[in-house]
Parts: C-alpha cells; sequence; structure tokens
C-alpha cells in the first residue's frame, strides 16, 4: 500500500513538473524576442506552425497542467484532461511532420501526447 501511494504521488508530482515546463515553453514561444535566440530548425518551426496548431498546443500546454493539478488533488477528471492533452499534442505534431526533418523535430510532441496518455490511464486506473 505505501508504495502504491509512492508511486502514485512521484507520478503526479513529476506530470507537475512536465506540464509546467511545457505550459513555459508555450509562453516562451509566445515572445518574439525569444523567437530569434532560437536554433534555425526550431525557430522555423514556430514562425511556419498555423493557427490552429499554436492553439492546440496551447491547450495542451494548460490542459496538462490543469490536469496534473487535478491528480494531486486525487480528481477523476485528471484522466478526462490527461486525455484531451494527447489529443492536442498530437494535432500540434501534424504540421510539423510536412517541415523538412519534421519527423525529428515532432518527437518531443509526439513523447508528451505518450506521457499525457500514459498518466490519464494511470489516473483512469487508480482514481476511476
Amino acid at each position: 500500500m505505501k508504495m502504491q501511494k509512492f508511486i502514485f504521488w512521484g507520478l503526479a508530482i513529476l506530470g507537475l513538473l512536465w506540464n509546467m515546463a511545457t505550459g513555459f515553453n508555450f509562453v516562451m514561444q509566445t515572445d518574439p524576442e525569444f523567437v530569434v535566440t532560437m536554433p534555425e530548425p526550431f525557430r522555423s518551426v514556430v514562425l511556419t506552425r498555423p493557427l490552429w496548431a499554436t492553439a492546440a498546443f496551447g491547450l495542451a500546454a494548460f490542459a496538462g497542467f490543469a490536469a496534473s493539478v487535478m491528480m494531486l488533488l486525487q480528481r477523476s477528471e485528471a484522466s478526462l484532461l490527461f486525455l484531451v492533452t494527447a489529443v492536442a499534442s498530437m494535432v500540434v505534431a501534424l504540421p510539423i511532420l510536412t517541415l523538412p526533418g519534421g519527423m525529428a523535430a515532432a518527437f518531443t510532441t509526439v513523447f508528451s501526447a505518450m506521457i499525457a496518455a500514459s498518466l490519464g490511464a494511470f489516473c483512469r486506473r487508480v482514481l476511476g
């Protein structure tokens, strides 16, 4: 029983930190002064990303943060919010895949979707 609580709280805190970093990443990518300092491959992704993909990125970032908070509060709504995060992350990856070298650039986005889906499934199992 103790080990299960340790795993739950460890995953909840790691999820919160991951989603806080994602939210920070989103905010920084909306700052034109920061975008010009990015390496070229990342800058081209940010500058050529359609508005709908940027909106999906914001949704993924902030739904993921909300899901992590709900997980910490042990609320079952966390699983639904993690699902929203996973789907929104995959939507963000769509235009990136059309760029040269897009498969490598989309890796972190797809990885984020996998993390969100895993946390959502874990919440579903543990929180109901």
